[in-house]
């Protein structure tokens, strides 16, 4: 397992075999490719932090 970023918007993301993890306190995420799974990030903040503004 490699560490990829330390820090991605609060998660640790990392390269293990032939996919990518992110890692925050009680989430995962899991993706083929690093493009995808920084996305699905950013998607996922996005929605939650305008769940919070609102």
């Amino acid at each position: 397992m490699r560490m990829i970023y330390e820090n991605y918007r609060g998660f640790q993301v990392y390269k293990e075999a032939n996919q990518y993890d992110a890692v925050a306190p009680f989430m995962k995420f899991t993706h083929w490719q690093l493009s995808q799974l920084l996305n699905a990030i950013d998607q996922y903040l996005e929605s939650h932090v305008l769940d919070f503004a609102t």
